[in-house]
């Protein structure tokens, strides 16, 4: 068995890409969230094959010593979409993204 080099941490939720991404837009803009296709998004200048292939994946892991044996405050364990309003506050928290008045 190889040495063990990263500890992954999984939450309980099940959501797809689109969920998460239409959360996030509904949390801080209109909710609208548009669909491309594969050929679409591959025209796009940011979006090389590799970075398509990373987003695309769909791949589902299990971490059962974190959940199990780790001694740690876990913050989000029912998912993103369900602690969206925890997580867009620490964000901004830590990148000082305030509010400001212009008068």
């Amino acid at each position: 068995k190889p040495k063990t080099r990263y500890i992954l941490a999984v939450d309980d939720s099940m959501n797809s890409m689109t969920d998460i991404i239409t959360s996030i837009s509904k949390s801080l803009g209109t909710g609208n969230v548009m669909n491309i296709s594969r050929e679409e998004a591959l025209l796009l200048p940011e979006i090389t094959q590799r970075i398509f292939d990373i987003i695309s994946v769909n791949l589902r892991m299990e971490g059962t010593w974190i959940k199990e044996g780790a001694k740690f405050e876990w913050t989000s364990e029912t998912g993103i979409i369900e602690n969206m309003p925890a997580v867009i506050d620490e964000y901004k928290r830590s990148r000082g993204l305030l509010p400001i008045r212009i008068c």
